[in-house]
């Protein structure tokens, strides 16, 4: 039997109650889609901001970076790859590996003495590095000098220099997975001309050492000189290469 309706009492249209929670989702929706954006991007060990002074053809640049993917476009010569070269270089890569000068002297702008390039990194979440030292915000600042020794800083999100040991520098490229020279994590031009229109299939091959870290892997080992694993450790070279 149907219940009996007190008097007074209001009984709410059909569809009322569940338009109301509609209402309060849609209500919520926008709070909810900013934690789901926040939670698909990384807390940690990725690049948010970088700076150049008298570097190559940036005389004072700053660009900032969106955490999830980033379009640099611009005229030929107008410093997109030196954007690259930079970082490269302020996390300690080779003058060569950045294939725009043989010495990280040629990387100072011409007629000047000096460089600077700095590289913030976000430092939050479970994977932050020392956040109890750095804060948020960690920054690698490299000095170029043409006529003194180059310089590290490891800076805190208060612009405190923590340090300016290069053994601490690795420290956190290695606490955040950073391989400058693994294809995979940084993509130069010329790497990335090999990957799309390379046809020999060597530098194939050796693109695959590198983005597997297999050839970081071998040089390491190789390094400590330890007799029994070196004589040991061996990549077979490509096929049919004649080596």
């Amino acid at each position: 039997m149907p219940k009996e309706r007190q008097v007074g009492m209001k009984t709410p249209p059909v569809g009322q109650k569940s338009e109301s929670r509609k209402k309060q989702k849609r209500n919520e929706s926008p709070v909810k889609k900013d934690e789901a954006k926040k939670s698909k991007f990384r807390e940690s060990g990725i690049i948010v901001r970088v700076d150049l002074e008298q570097f190559l053809c940036h005389t004072n640049f700053g660009i900032d970076f969106h955490p999830n993917i980033n379009f640099i476009h611009g005229t030929n010569g107008s410093g997109k790859s030196a954007i690259i070269a930079a970082i490269q270089t302020c996390m300690d890569s080779r003058a060569s590996e950045t294939h725009r000068a043989r010495s990280i002297k040629q990387l100072i702008q011409n007629g000047k003495d000096w460089a600077r390039i700095k590289v913030t990194l976000k430092n939050e979440g479970d994977e932050a590095y020392k956040p109890e030292t750095y804060g948020k915000r960690i920054v690698i600042q490299r000095e170029l000098n043409r006529h003194s020794a180059h310089k590290y800083s490891l800076i805190s999100e208060r612009g405190k220099i923590i340090s300016n040991r290069r053994e601490d520098l690795d420290k956190i490229l290695h606490h955040f997975s950073i391989k400058v020279t693994n294809p995979c994590v940084l993509l130069t031009q010329d790497d990335a001309r090999d990957l799309i229109g390379g046809t020999d299939p060597r530098k194939m091959y050796e693109f695959f050492l590198r983005a597997t870290g297999l050839r970081e892997m071998k040089d390491d080992i190789s390094a400590i000189q330890v007799p029994y694993l070196s004589n040991r450790l061996y990549f077979p070279p490509y096929p049919n290469s004649g080596s």
